[in-house]
């Protein structure tokens, strides 16, 4: 018998909850770009996090293992690791601290009803 995990990985690390996170992201003078296929199976995927219309990326996020990496580009220092990549967005110095991810799926209130016969 296996066992199938529930939260499937997409190609390279980023799982689907990472990519709607990173998609989502509209932090203003901020602009993300997310690898389309990884470097290698080493390294993963990563996404690049730039300041304005800038052509260096100044920060940069990928996953490691369970944790999500964030670095800065430049002095090539790691800003941390956390359990999220909304999280790791917001310990961007001068990025907002909210992250706010549309629900993948509206729920719907069922109430129960009762039929008399009449």
């Amino acid at each position: 018998m296996s066992i199938v995990p529930f939260r499937m990985p997409i190609s390279a690390g980023f799982t689907r909850f990472d990519m709607r996170q990173l998609s989502s992201w509209n932090a203003e003078g901020f602009r993300v770009e997310i690898d389309a296929m990884p470097c290698c199976e080493q390294l993963g995927q990563f996404a690049m996090i730039y300041e304005g219309e800038s052509c260096w990326a100044s920060w940069a996020v990928g996953r490691e293992g369970e944790k999500v990496l964030l670095w800065d580009c430049i002095t090539l220092q790691t800003l941390g690791r956390f359990d999220t990549i909304g999280h790791a967005l917001a310990a961007i110095p001068g990025a907002p601290a909210d992250l706010d991810v549309p629900p993948a799926a509206q729920i719907i209130q069922f109430r129960r009803m009762s039929i008399s016969a009449a």
